[in-house]
């Protein structure tokens, strides 16, 4: 296990909600993370979204070694939480929400995309996402949105997500 495992160096990952995560990672196990909270004040819908994008691209324009970002796309779940969620239009929300990110996102890096829930983390729920990624790199962060964008960042290195292979990890982070 001597071979040298490539992480994700200038890639913004982001769990999108009314609470967003943001992990941005710098080539090592441990991102910088942050919330970007979209206001309570925000009642309508187009608000809400020109809120959440304003807060985007404050945070883009002062991280300007980000490069590459990754969306977290809405899904629907077989789950009865998933199932209200689509139905009280929640789903919709977080799929427009996505994709004002990615319009805002493709003025601040060369490579956006948007990617299905499923396609990094499978059937793994916030509690087993959270055990992957504190086995990772031994941190437990305080918000299921950052443990989510830190989850996907991890992901885009199948072995390191799978747990076949071993980050360098700091004795004390």
């Amino acid at each position: 296990m001597n071979k040298q495992i490539k992480l994700p160096n200038g890639l913004a990952t982001v769990d999108v909600g009314l609470t967003m995560g943001v992990a941005v990672w710098r080539g090592d196990p441990y991102p910088f993370t942050k919330e970007i909270k979209i206001s309570k004040n925000a009642k309508s819908l187009r608000d809400r979204l020109e809120d959440g994008a304003e807060r985007f691209e404050r945070f883009l324009s002062v991280n300007q070694a980000v490069n590459e970002v990754l969306i977290e796309g809405a899904e629907v779940f077989d789950s009865l939480k998933s199932m209200t969620a689509a139905k009280r239009g929640d789903v919709l929300w977080l799929a427009y929400l996505a994709g004002t990110l990615h319009r805002v996102a493709t003025f601040y890096a060369t490579d956006v995309d948007i990617i299905p829930a499923k396609k990094w983390k499978g059937q793994l729920g916030k509690e087993g996402t959270a055990l992957r990624v504190e086995r990772i790199n031994g941190l437990r962060y305080a918000s299921d949105h950052v443990t989510d964008a830190v989850g996907m960042g991890f992901a885009q290195v199948p072995e390191v997500w799978k747990l076949k292979a071993k980050v360098a990890r700091r004795v004390t982070p």
